[in-house]
């Protein structure tokens, strides 16, 4: 009868719990790189243990959360304007419409690697 090798853990790097990964943004397996090079954009790989993000596809979930954030916003400001001064049908179209494409157009270009 063949004895059976025993297989000790290698790991290089202590686990981070699912909540550090998702509030800090970093590595799944070594805690420290980034795991995100933009917002909405996840990088190739870990620059500090080199994982591959090939497997992390979120599709478009990251967009319709800002999206959703964005609009909740733009929202919650129009209907205080409306409650708080009652303007017209066209300041809300002048500021609102402005309002949402710009910040639509900054999330997408928005880089948070100095983070």
């Amino acid at each position: 009868m063949a004895r059976r090798k025993k297989i000790e853990d290698e790991a290089l790097y202590l686990a981070p719990t699912p909540m550090q990964v998702g509030l800090r943004g970093c590595c799944p397996r070594c805690g420290e790189g980034k795991l995100f090079v933009s917002v909405l954009k996840p990088g190739k790989s870990c620059m500090n243990c080199e994982l591959d993000f090939e497997f992390i596809d979120s599709g478009d979930g990251p967009a319709v959360f800002v999206i959703l954030i964005i609009g909740f916003f733009v929202t919650a400001l129009a209907m205080t304007l409306q409650t708080s001064y009652a303007p017209p049908i066209w300041v809300h179209m002048l500021l609102w419409i402005r309002l949402i494409s710009i910040l639509s157009i900054c999330q997408r270009y928005y880089d948070c690697s100095s983070i």
